[in-house]
């Protein structure tokens, strides 16, 4: 994954530099989205690697499955991608824009699991909460994850904050076995 991180990189750059040169910023972001979920599918994949589909088969093709959701700067971009026998960076690629431009927005994204749904007035105290740790605004993504058992689990970035009863238990037994 770091390698296909490392390739992305550059073209993120490329892609956002446009993305604020013509004011579509949100746009792009949609679109990469799009396209990174779509090619994060293991039969998307199985498809792709297939060697006897041509480059522009695979261009094509992706395309066709994500219909009208793309503009024309996207598609060139799939059809470089594939050009370039690098349509597998697409989810990173995807990943790395956000990054570029939440720090442009002086935004973080930030995951809240949790067992069970949270109220808003705890939602709403959490993004307070964090915004005065990061200095930055906080987008709050709240998930639902019944693995957790109890409490929640806090992504923001590269810091991961684990509350919940699963990570507690599982603290407990390393504690135990060591």
């Amino acid at each position: 994954m770091a390698e296909l991180t490392t390739l992305a990189r550059p073209y993120a750059k490329a892609v956002f530099a446009l993305a604020l040169e013509t004011d579509q910023v949100s746009e792009w972001s949609d679109q990469l989205t799009v396209l990174g979920n779509v090619l994060s599918s293991t039969m998307v994949q199985d498809y792709l690697d297939r060697p006897e589909h041509t480059a522009e088969q695979r261009a094509t093709w992706i395309q066709e499955l994500v219909g009208d959701q793309l503009g024309d700067g996207a598609k060139n971009l799939v059809r470089l991608l594939s050009k370039n026998d690098r349509l597998d960076i697409l989810p990173a690629l995807a990943e790395r824009y956000d990054q570029l431009r939440a720090d442009a927005e002086n935004s973080l994204e930030v995951e809240l699991a949790s067992s069970q749904p949270v109220s808003d007035d705890f939602a709403n105290k959490l993004t307070s909460i964090l915004k005065s740790r990061f200095g930055k605004d906080i987008r709050l993504n709240r998930v639902i994850n019944p693995e957790l058992k109890g409490g929640a689990v806090i992504t923001a970035g590269d810091t991961v904050i684990d509350g919940s009863v699963h990570g507690r238990l599982q603290r407990l037994a390393q504690e135990l076995t060591h």
